[in-house]
């Protein structure tokens, strides 16, 4: 899935950087000290248990099916 702010597969289009700063302060961070904790990581698509960043990295979701038995 590509999110509507994105243009290509990994590029940000201009000023797609503006959703992040505008939700950022709207995002809780279960289990964590949020006054210390690293801001989450700007992801642009995801397919299956991949996660790809807005800088190009690509991730592997090995704890998603931890929290859907937890919170449902």
């Amino acid at each position: 899935m590509q999110n509507a702010g994105m243009k290509g597969h990994d590029k940000a289009a201009p000023g797609a950087a503006d959703w992040y700063a505008a939700g950022l302060g709207h995002v809780w961070l279960p289990y964590a000290q949020m006054k210390t904790a690293a801001p989450p990581l700007p992801v642009v698509r995801t397919q299956g248990c991949r996660i790809v960043l807005a800088d190009g990295r690509e991730l592997i979701d090995g704890i998603a099916s931890w929290w859907t038995a937890c919170h449902g």
